[in-house]
C-alpha cells in the first residue's frame, strides 16, 4: 500500500514537472495607426470584429510603443534588444542589401528551440535574406512561409519587378494572384494541423507578422463591401476604405486561427499577443489622430500603438477585458515576456533590453520600465527619448496632426506630406527637413499629443535626458559599412531568375 501511495505521489510529482510549457502567438500587425484598431479608432472599429473579440476576453495594453519603421520594430522584437544595439537606426532594409540583424545575435525562435518549442511563422521577416544565414529557418524557424522584404503586391508578390516569396529555403513563384492573407493563412492553418499531427507533445509558437495593413492599397472586394468599409458616411474616403478592407482581412485572418486554436488546442494553455510593429502613414490610409506624426517619425504618432495579451486559461478573471494601464510598455517586453513563459534564456553576453511583463499585466501592478529609447539615428541628425513623464525630441523634422479625411480627397497626391516606398521606407519632402528643431520637449503624461514644447521650461530636465541619449549612443553599433549600397550581385541573380533569393554567403559585413 505505503509503495502504491509512494508511486502514485512520484508519478504527480513527475507529471507536474513535465507539465507542458504554453503555446505561443504573436500577430504583429503591419502600418497600422493608432487610430486604425479596434477599441481606438473613431471610424473602421468594428472591422475589427475577431481582434476586439479577444482584446475585450484579454487585457489591452494603454501605453504600447514600438519603433518608428519595420525593420528596427521586427529587430527590437526578435533579439529583444534596442535597435542602437543592431545596427538598425537609420530606415529599412532595401532589396539586394548585405546586411540585417547582426549574425551573433540570438532571435527569440532560437532562444525557444533550445526549450523544446517547435516555432513556425508566416508573413513579412525584412531584417536580411542576403545569404542563406540570414533567412528565418537559419535564424530559429523551424518553418517559415513569406516575403523577405518590406512590402510587395498582394496578388502578384512582385516587389521592383521580381517575386519575393520563400516557402523555408525555397523560393516560390507559383503563387500569382493568389491574394498574400490567403496563402499566409494557408500555411498558418496548416503547421498547425501538422504539429497537432506530430508534435503534439511539444509547445509551439507561431509568429504571424502579417502584410496587413501596410500599403498597396490592395484589398479584396469581399472585404470593401463589409462593415463599416461599406458605409459611405462612415468612411467617406476612397482609400480609407480600401484600408478597412485590409483590417478586415487581417481580423479574417486572427478569426480563422484562433477557431483553430480553439478546435486543435482548447485542453492546453494558449497565450497570444497582438501589436502593431509602428505608426500609421496618412498617405497610405493610415491614422494615428490625436497623435502627432506618423510612421518612420518620432513624434508619437510614429512610435505609440495597439498592443493587447490573451489567454484560454492563464488570465485571472478580475483582470478579463480590463485595460491595464500600469506604465510604460515596448515591442522589446514582448521579446522577454515570451521568453520567461517559455522558460528561455538569453545568449551569454547579449542581454535583452525587454522587461517581463507578464505577471505586472496580468495583477495590474506597475510597470519595471519607466524609460524608453525611441531611437538615435546618426544619419538624419534625429533622436528621441523618453524618461518617466518626460520626452526630449532632437534634431526631429517638424509634423503636424492628421485628423481623418471626411471626403474622398487624396492623401497620396499631397506633395507636401511625406511618401511611403514600394520597399517600405518613407521619404520626406524638403520642407520637412529644413523644419528639423534642435531640441523639444513634452510631458507626454498630460500632453499626450505634444502640443506644448516646454524645453524652454525645463532646460534642466532636457539636460538629464540629452546624457540619457548620450550614453545610449556610447554603446552604439555602428552602421554597416556601405549600409546604403545595392550589391549588383543580388539584382544579377534576379534579373536571371525573375525571383528573390540568398545571393551572397559573405558574412563578414555581420
Amino acid at each position: 500500500m505505503l509503495k502504491t501511495a509512494l508511486a502514485a505521489a512520484v508519478a504527480t510529482l513527475v507529471s507536474q514537472t513535465e507539465a507542458k510549457k504554453p503555446n505561443l502567438v504573436f500577430f504583429l500587425i503591419d502600418d497600422m495607426g493608432f487610430n486604425d484598431f479596434g477599441w481606438r479608432s473613431s471610424d473602421i472599429s468594428t472591422a475589427w470584429e475577431n481582434a476586439n473579440k479577444l482584446a475585450n476576453e484579454g487585457i489591452k495594453i494603454e501605453q504600447y510603443y514600438t519603433q518608428q519603421l519595420c525593420t528596427p520594430a521586427r529587430g527590437a522584437f526578435l533579439t529583444g534588444r534596442h535597435p542602437v544595439r543592431l545596427g538598425l537606426t537609420h530606415g529599412v532594409l532595401q532589396p539586394f542589401q548585405d546586411w540585417g540583424i547582426p549574425f551573433n545575435e540570438s532571435l527569440i525562435g532560437e532562444k525557444l528551440q533550445k526549450v523544446g518549442y517547435k516555432t513556425y511563422g508566416a508573413g513579412k521577416w525584412h531584417v536580411g535574406y542576403f545569404s542563406w544565414n540570414s533567412i528565418p529557418t537559419s535564424r530559429g524557424f523551424d518553418h517559415f512561409y513569406g516575403y523577405m522584404n518590406g512590402g510587395e503586391d498582394y496578388f502578384t508578390h512582385v516587389i521592383q519587378g521580381y517575386v519575393d516569396m520563400m516557402n523555408d529555403t525555397e523560393p516560390d513563384a507559383t503563387t500569382k494572384n493568389i491574394y498574400s492573407s490567403t496563402l499566409f493563412q494557408s500555411e498558418v492553418e496548416m503547421r498547425l494541423k501538422q504539429h497537432k499531427a506530430l508534435y503534439s507533445d511539444s509547445p509551439f509558437f507561431l509568429y504571424y507578422p502579417m502584410q496587413t495593413v501596410h500599403e498597396p492599397l490592395e484589398a479584396l472586394d469581399r472585404y470593401t463591401a463589409m462593415t463599416p468599409c461599406s458605409n459611405s458616411e462612415k468612411v467617406p474616403n476612397a482609400d480609407r476604405k480600401t484600408f478597412c478592407g485590409l483590417a478586415r482581412a487581417a481580423d479574417d485572418a486572427i478569426g480563422k486561427t484562433m477557431d483553430l486554436l480553439n478546435t486543435l488546442y482548447k485542453d492546453e494553455d494558449t497565450i497570444v499577443f497582438f501589436a502593431g510593429d509602428n505608426g500609421g502613414l496618412p498617405t497610405a490610409a493610415g491614422n494615428n489622430y490625436p497623435l502627432r506624426g506618423h510612421k518612420a517619425e518620432l513624434w508619437e504618432g510614429g512610435v505609440r500603438n495597439n498592443a493587447f495579451i490573451w489567454s484560454n486559461t492563464l488570465i485571472p478573471d478580475a483582470m478579463k477585458g480590463k485595460t491595464w494601464n500600469g506604465g510604460l510598455s515596448h515591442i522589446m517586453d514582448i521579446h522577454a515576456t515570451i521568453r520567461n513563459l517559455a522558460g528561455a534564456k538569453d545568449k551569454e553576453g547579449f542581454p535583452s533590453d525587454g522587461y517581463d511583463l507578464w505577471s505586472v499585466i496580468t495583477t495590474n501592478a506597475t510597470s519595471p520600465r519607466t524609460e524608453i529609447l525611441h531611437n538615435i539615428d546618426p544619419i538624419a541628425g534625429c533622436s528621441s527619448y523618453r524618461m518617466d513623464g518626460w520626452k526630449l525630441l532632437s534634431g526631429c523634422p517638424a509634423d503636424t496632426w492628421y485628423p481623418l479625411p471626411t471626403s474622398d480627397q487624396d492623401y497620396r497626391n499631397n506633395a507636401s506630406m511625406a511618401k511611403g516606398t514600394d520597399v517600405g521606407d518613407v521619404v520626406f519632402p524638403e520642407s520637412m527637413r529644413a523644419s528639423a528643431s534642435d531640441v523639444q520637449l513634452f510631458y507626454i503624461a498630460y500632453d499626450p499629443s505634444e502640443t506644448d514644447d516646454v524645453s524652454a521650461k525645463y532646460p534642466e530636465v532636457v539636460k538629464q535626458i540629452q546624457g540619457k541619449i548620450a550614453d545610449w549612443a556610447s554603446q552604439a553599433r555602428p552602421l554597416v559599412p556601405g549600409w546604403n549600397d545595392v550589391d549588383p550581385a543580388g539584382r544579377k541573380q534576379a534579373n536571371t531568375y525573375g525571383k528573390l533569393f540568398p545571393w551572397n554567403n559573405d558574412s563578414l559585413s555581420l
